[in-house]
């Protein structure tokens, strides 16, 4: 490989590099679990609120 070949793929492959760790980025998440009692037992049909205090916003 000729040095300006080579200078061609070194660029190419830094370019590239910050597109493949951003797919493993997410703007969503997941929270799973199981709501209970105070005696242990599992609660059925149950909606929960998540608020974050900083920015306000909720989802439910």
């Amino acid at each position: 490989m000729e040095g300006r070949e080579r200078i061609v793929v070194i660029f190419l492959s830094l370019l590239l590099m910050p597109a493949v760790v951003a797919f493993g980025q997410s703007a969503t998440g997941a929270i799973n679990g199981t709501v209970t009692d105070s005696t242990g037992g599992v609660v059925a049909g149950v909606t929960l609120t998540l608020a974050n205090q900083a920015t306000g916003i909720d989802r439910h």
